[in-house]
């Protein structure tokens, strides 16, 4: 069994030695560095934590640390790294002008940056070749065994053996429109990874004859497109979270009305998107956007857009909330009375329609120089107003092969395919789709990576 990340423990998947040793590992690399962080998102669930959590934050990473490498790690969405970790930027956001200054003058990145980089320096410490600007297409197959895969670099194919076997690690599929539209149980428009997640290791697994699990599922994410082309000339998605869980923010849909509580984990707010209304044969709460007041953006950053800078560049602004539903297509009437609303229950204490600010989680991502519930509840009243599009995100798909307790692929008949391992986002997620909290994903992921590293080193 293995813990996952809400505390619960899901059979039949990895043993707690596993999970254990795995855990041990990581600690013990002196490029990993950890700390408790985040409330749980699941903290009504059995084995969840109501003021607490089992997620963790990297410290931030100083990539000079990695040489040339350093220019291989994807850049940021954003465009610029945060110099902070997410622990730093909630409990000890102003660190001190040295502080700030050393970090600049070495590299230093937080979040997901932190995490990568310190996995790249694991690598390069050990000596352990890395293959740049190339893509695995094909598995080669020996009888029944998985030997190597076939790779296209730059205008040559070469063909890989492998003495051990071969890990699928690719990430998710969500960046591949027809896997998406065969797989997915609802719409997805705004993918916030980065746009090489084509599904090309759920690809060579279906032709080795892999089974497959989870395919409906994916987490999900708010997001919205700032650009039409960005990395290989695909659209950019920012990651929309503490826009919408922040005090003085609201999500509507195309009726001009809220329709979830806007603070809840995005992963749970992601199925509402996919509403479905049997009149219309359509999907009530898209399209959607969030709703901000100018007091909002004076003290929050807003996607790109540095806090006290108003909103960016692809917003909607007006002088009145009516006239800003009227500018995005909505019923502006409608809007004013959906803001009036959920101002007077902000100033009475509590959300009557959807909660928001009754949990624990709720007020987690809000201003914590507030009490809750008002660290996420917040009137909406100084013009000028503005709303940004939406779009049903992913962080990344979690369907994908199968795999035992080994990190094996297993086919249809549940017996592994010689040679052939899975793990991250490319495998069928050993939590079912069900996301504990921040890390969600990571924790499984790098678990599922150890385990599947150890077992392939141990074959002969």
């Amino acid at each position: 069994m293995i813990r996952a990340a809400v505390g619960t423990l899901i059979p039949g998947i990895a043993s707690r030695s596993d999970q254990a040793e795995a855990s041990t590992a990581i600690a013990a690399s002196r490029s990993l560095r950890w700390r408790a962080f985040a409330a749980s998102s699941r903290a009504p669930a059995v084995g969840g934590k109501m003021h607490g959590s089992r997620s963790l934050d990297n410290e931030a990473f100083p990539f000079d640390e990695l040489g040339a490498w350093a220019k291989w790690v994807n850049p940021p969405k954003t465009g610029w790294p945060r110099r902070t970790s997410m622990i730093e930027d909630y409990y000890t956001p102003n660190l001190g002008p040295e502080v700030m200054a050393e970090r600049e003058a070495r590299d230093f990145r937080g979040a997901g940056q932190a995490l990568i980089g310190s996995l790249l320096k694991g690598v390069i410490d050990r000596g352990i070749p890395l293959r740049r600007e190339s893509r695995a297409r094909t598995l080669i197959r020996e009888g029944s065994r998985i030997v190597g895969v076939v790779t296209e670099e730059a205008d040559a194919t070469l063909r890989i053996k492998a003495r051990k076997g071969v890990v699928i690690a690719t990430g998710g599929f969500e960046w591949n429109e027809q896997l998406v539209k065969s797989f997915l149980r609802g719409p997805m428009t705004g993918p916030v990874s980065v746009p090489e997640c084509e599904g090309d290791g759920l690809l060579m697994a279906m032709e080795v004859g892999a089974s497959l699990g989870n395919m409906p599922n994916a987490w999900w994410m708010m997001s919205s497109q700032e650009m039409a082309a960005h990395g290989r000339g695909k659209a950019n998605y920012l990651i929309g979270n503490q826009e919408r869980t922040r005090p003085g923010s609201i999500l509507v849909n195309r009726s001009a009305k809220r329709f979830a509580n806007e603070a809840v984990s995005y992963n749970a707010l992601g199925p509402v998107l996919h509403n479905f209304d049997e009149n219309t044969h359509d999907y009530v709460n898209l399209p959607y956007w969030v709703i901000v007041d100018s007091r909002y953006t004076s003290k929050y950053r807003f996607f790109t857009a540095a806090h006290g800078s108003g909103a960016p560049d692809w917003a909607v602004s007006a002088d009145t909330i009516e006239e800003l539903g009227n500018k995005l297509g909505l019923d502006g009437a409608v809007l004013h009375d959906t803001v009036e609303r959920f101002n007077a229950d902000v100033r009475s204490g509590r959300d009557t329609e959807f909660g928001r600010g009754d949990a624990t989680y709720d007020n987690f991502w809000g201003d914590k120089d507030f009490e809750s519930p008002y660290r996420t509840l917040g009137v909406i009243d100084q013009a000028p107003f503005y709303a940004v599009k939406m779009e049903a995100g992913v962080l990344g798909t979690c369907g994908g092969p199968r795999a035992n307790e080994h990190a094996q692929v297993i086919d249809w008949k549940d017996e592994p395919i010689e040679g052939l391992s899975v793990c991250s986002n490319a495998m069928s997620s050993p939590t079912a789709g069900v996301y504990g909290g921040a890390g969600g994903t990571l924790g499984p992921g790098m678990t599922f990576g150890f385990i599947a590293g150890r077992h392939a080193a141990q074959q002969h």
